[in-house]
């Protein structure tokens, strides 16, 4: 098990040091709001919904997770989970000290799984929900929330239960 857990925060270590370093995504999270933006009302109607997005802060959300996770899994993968449709799948495989990992990547969902190494068959599960706006990690024993987006804050859960807040809009 702590293997996985050391895989995870290899993972988020990852991401962030690609995000300083730069990656740049297809954004499909920030492109489905602006798409449904586009299908209330007329011009009018659109530009005030736009602007109430903008207030909220849902633009600068839906931005912030696109540059976070899903651009730099996107970047590592070539799939992005939020532009992929149910039913699609993409499976990657990652060699690290002897160990194989096995990536696979459905909509809203990543699954990480030792296949080779001494703790084979050890799964990992990160999932999104839309609707809660919480991303969760489950072990097969535990389920967690791991980050949470609520209006312009992005709240951080650590394993030893810290929690950071992040302002992710102006």
């Amino acid at each position: 098990m702590k293997t996985i857990t050391r895989m995870v925060a290899l993972l988020i270590v990852i991401v962030l040091l690609v995000n300083v370093a730069g990656c740049y995504g297809s954004f499909a999270a920030t492109k489905k709001v602006y798409e449904w933006n586009g299908t209330v009302g007329d011009k009018w109607m659109q530009s005030v919904v736009m602007w109430v997005l903008m207030w909220i802060p849902v633009y600068s959300a839906c931005g912030f997770i696109d540059v976070v996770v899903l651009n730099t899994v996107e970047f590592w993968t070539g799939t992005n989970p939020m532009a992929m449709n149910a039913g699609e799948q993409n499976i990657k495989y990652i060699n690290n000290d002897g160990k194989t990992f096995k990536m696979v990547m459905t909509k809203n969902n990543l699954t990480i799984t030792e296949t080779a190494g001494p703790e084979q068959g050890k799964a990992v599960t990160l999932s999104y929900s839309p609707e809660t706006g919480n991303w969760t990690m489950n072990d097969g024993t535990t389920n967690s929330i791991i980050a949470s987006v609520n209006n312009a804050d992005l709240k951080l859960f650590c394993p030893n239960g810290d929690a950071k807040n992040i302002r992710i809009a102006r």
